[in-house]
């Protein structure tokens, strides 16, 4: 009788259904299309379970190889991402160390590219400076160097730092 009240009250509410019928393990299933009319249909258990094993079997498949292909492309992107960085990070070493002659080639045009490209940027933009910065020694050194008077540089601590000719001269010594 409760399995007669729940289908009575399935069919009148207008919303397809299923009950489990738990003493003969059958399934039955209903659909109403009016308030005259209801498709069901009545299965044993055993029948649908061949059906729901291949069901759950493809879906097990499926997420297994879902999995595999995140799990691969995954790893791919991460050791190409980290080989990237470690090209970066070797370059930029050697620019610490006063190479500034080094780049790293620019292999994509995503936001690692960019960071590449950027590195790419400032360090030759590094190296144009100490280029100046050289040039601009060598022109100081050459002013001192032409001078007819005494020229010398000293730091805080009276040690000469630099000096001119003419003071090797004056005082006796060899450069």
């Amino acid at each position: 009788a409760d399995i007669n009240d729940n289908l009575v009250k399935g069919i009148k509410s207008g919303q397809p259904g299923s009950i489990y019928e738990n003493v003969n393990e059958r399934v039955i299933s209903y659909h109403p299309f009016n308030e005259e009319y209801v498709l069901g249909t009545v299965s044993y258990l055993s029948e649908r379970m061949p059906r729901l094993n291949i069901y759950w079997f493809w879906l097990g498949i499926f997420f297994l190889g879902a999995i595999t292909v995140v799990l691969v492309s995954g790893n791919t992107i991460s050791s190409w991402i980290s080989r990237s960085v470690a090209s970066v990070s070797s370059v930029l070493k050697k620019v610490t160390a006063g190479d500034f002659t080094q780049r790293v080639p620019v292999e994509t045009i995503d936001e690692v590219g960019d960071l590449v490209s950027d590195c790419n940027i400032m360090t030759g933009a590094l190296q144009d400076y100490k280029e100046k910065l050289e040039q601009s020694k060598a022109e100081i050194e050459n002013i001192i160097q032409s001078q007819t008077d005494l020229v010398f540089v000293v730091d805080t601590k009276g040690v000469i730092l630099r000096a001119n000719k003419v003071v090797f001269d004056t005082l006796g010594y060899r450069e």
